[in-house]
């Protein structure tokens, strides 16, 4: 039976700065997808969110149906920091795992990157906010 996930991505970054104020930037993006059990994974566009032109942060998932009625998000956090945004000085990078049970109810997971080499203290934080329903066409 097809399954509708949807939800919401919270991302927020803080560009550390030795010298003077520190540069945030939030973002806040939706998603919904149809996902029917034994097909491939279907990937969540998350566009980058960009901070005081050193930082970025990217998350990378994909989600797919599983046979009890759950789906499985899976994919990658990544922080990076440079001399621009578009750096591939990657700083963190943790791995995306969860599952969101069926039912409706919203499920929350929530990621942590931090930069902890020299000139450290950039971070972001992730919140993944999502629903797992019965999928029903109108």
């Amino acid at each position: 039976m097809p399954r509708q996930v949807s939800g919401t991505v919270f991302m927020d970054a803080v560009d550390h700065e030795s010298f003077g104020a520190n540069e945030t930037g939030k973002s806040t993006q939706t998603f919904s997808l149809v996902l029917t059990e034994g097909m491939p994974a279907n990937r969540i566009d998350v566009k980058p969110l960009k901070v005081g032109g050193e930082v970025r942060v990217e998350l990378e998932i994909t989600a797919q149906a599983e046979a009890d009625g759950v789906a499985k998000i899976l994919g990658k956090a990544k922080l990076f920091e440079g001399a621009s945004d578009d750096t591939d000085d990657l700083e963190e990078e943790q791995n995306v795992s969860f599952v969101i049970p069926k039912g409706g109810r919203p499920h929350e997971h929530h990621i942590e990157l931090r930069s902890r080499g020299f000139g450290g203290g950039d971070s972001a934080s992730i919140t993944i906010v999502a629903t797992n329903s019965i999928f029903e066409q109108e």
